[in-house]
């Protein structure tokens, strides 16, 4: 039962990801940034990308992988349900 329900975190969160990305290239598009502003946005998504993983690399090795992994599933499914609730 506890593997089921972690399969399915890691599934809501990887897919939740997945739309997070698709929403960034929408608000570009309706900001009608200039290019410098649309690398800025892919960059600013990279960046943040690369700071979670060199940051929770070494946090799971000290807290372990179990902890690294749910403490970085109930960050991102905080963020799934605030952008939920988020409106215009």
């Amino acid at each position: 039962v506890v593997f089921a329900i972690a399969t399915g975190i890691g599934l809501l969160t990887d897919k939740y990801m997945l739309e997070a990305t698709n929403f960034v290239e929408n608000y570009a598009v309706v900001m009608k940034p200039n290019d410098s502003e649309k690398e800025f946005i892919k960059s600013a998504m990279y960046a943040g990308a690369i700071f979670g993983m060199i940051t929770f690399g070494p946090l799971s090795d000290i807290l372990g992988r179990r902890a690294g992994l749910i403490s970085c599933s109930v960050i991102t499914l905080a963020g799934a349900v605030l952008s939920m609730c988020a409106w215009d």
